[in-house]
């Protein structure tokens, strides 16, 4: 399965590879499955889980694989790849899938999750059900709700129908509404290691070549969703450019930081750009974890903090507002120009 379950709302969708809901394979989170399991087996099910962990690391593809698990209970052996089926193509019945949708009248994704579609969704979850199995519900992800979502869902989360699951999404569980995370049982999912990263970037995406494999490797960070879509959008130079560019932000004029920024401006680099947040992103985070180490350094590791929470805001409200990204880019490197 590839290409053949894609929806328009599949933004993140990677050529040649299995979509979270129709991917069989699941590498380096079998603690967390089997978290899950235990408490599912012994009937102490929380009815909530918060899936934690960094984009692209797993957290839809395991949220689907415990779906399929738990919509299956109820199915005849030989119908359970009815089951696959119908989860792959987000037509069964029982499972509702809460996204970032199409907006109609300009066919586009929109930027976040609208509490109107909470709402319809909380809806059917209370009114609907096919018998007496299992309902399941993901949030993928909570980090793209709106400032109404949250209560929204709590409601139905604080006060659960028998057999609804919920699985929450975060990219940030840390920054989820403290009430929501309240009720949730956790599940963190960590960066996988290099070797489990090699087993999925060549399992998911077979006709890599292997230097290309090791590069996406480097600069996936554990994330083989990031890993994957570097190859498939042929973007390891860019990455690579732009880890030269941190590292010798120093040193850097003005004129060369605008000529950077003019690279990912534009609609049609959208794709470009989230790339630079995440690389900007994982520069401070590895910076700023060598800096505490350093008795001298908890000052300058704040003031990347503190970049970092800048980049947020900036990010948050350019993406709503449709701001110019090559001013967003400019002031996040000036930032960090600061910092260092």
């Amino acid at each position: 399965m590839t290409r053949d379950f894609v929806l328009p709302e599949d933004v993140d969708a990677i050529a040649d590879v299995a979509l979270p809901r129709a991917n069989q394979l699941l590498f380096g989170h079998h603690e967390a499955e089997q978290s899950f399991l235990t408490s599912f087996n012994a009937g102490r099910l929380a009815h909530a889980w918060l899936i934690g962990g960094e984009e692209g690391v797993g957290k839809a593809t395991l949220a689907f694989r415990l779906a399929r698990h738990v919509l299956a209970q109820s199915i005849a052996p030989e119908r359970r790849r009815d089951v696959d089926q119908a989860i792959a193509t987000l037509s069964h019945p029982d499972l509702v899938v809460i996204r970032r949708a199409i907006d109609q009248k300009r066919n586009v994704i929109r930027p976040q999750i609208r509490v109107e579609d909470v709402r319809k969704a909380m809806q059917r979850v209370v009114t609907t059900s096919t018998g007496d199995g299992w309902r399941v519900v993901i949030v993928d992800t909570v980090d793209d709700f709106n400032d109404y979502c949250g209560n929204a869902l709590l409601k139905t989360i604080e006060e659960p129908p028998d057999r609804v699951l919920f699985f929450l999404l975060a990219h940030r569980p840390g920054k989820v509404q403290a009430t929501i995370r309240s009720r949730c049982r956790r599940l963190t999912l960590a960066p996988l290691s290099d070797g489990a990263m090699q087993q999925a970037v060549t399992a998911l995406l077979p006709s890599a070549a292997s230097d290309v494999v090791a590069a996406s490797i480097r600069y996936g960070h554990g994330s083989p969703g990031r890993a994957l879509r570097l190859i498939a959008k042929n973007w390891l130079e860019l990455v690579d450019d732009m880890d030269r560019l941190f590292d010798n932000l120093g040193a850097m004029s003005a004129r060369d930081l605008a000529a950077f920024s003019d690279r990912l401006e534009g609609r049609a680099k959208d794709d470009a750009f989230r790339l630079f947040r995440e690389t900007l992103s994982g520069f401070i985070a590895t910076r700023a974890a060598s800096l505490t180490r350093r008795t001298d350094g908890s000052e300058r590791a704040a003031r990347l903090a503190a970049v970092g929470q800048f980049a947020d805001a900036q990010f948050a409200s350019g993406t709503t507002f449709n701001l110019p990204r090559r001013h967003m880019i400019i002031a996040y490197l000036e930032e960090l120009q600061r910092a260092l």
